[in-house]
């Protein structure tokens, strides 16, 4: 939550069991839809948003389920560049 707040990170939900119901709250709220977001995850409880997000990622160390679900995976794992991996994708579709 610290780090959140100091990225000013506008949404931060912790212990979330169902992350797509989360992610649909977070969506009616910004007034977009599913198909406008980008998502990463790697474990089993991310692969609904896995597959309903316009495009997803994951990194090379996730779970099995996850890399199947996800569209692209990064080559750097979570805390090695994956996001700042997959964010440059997406500038590089003209994605954002």
């Amino acid at each position: 939550s610290n780090r959140a707040r100091k990225l000013k990170v506008d949404h931060v939900y912790q212990g979330i069991s169902n992350k797509l119901d989360v992610l649909k709250e977070i969506c009616e709220k910004e007034n977009i839809t599913l198909s406008q977001v980008a998502y990463m995850g790697d474990d089993i409880n991310d692969i609904d948003c896995l597959k309903e997000a316009g495009i997803s990622f994951t990194v090379p160390n996730a779970s099995e389920s996850a890399l199947k679900a996800a569209d692209i995976t990064v080559n750097r794992n979570g805390g090695s560049g994956a996001v700042r991996e997959a964010i440059e994708i997406l500038f590089s579709k003209n994605l954002i």
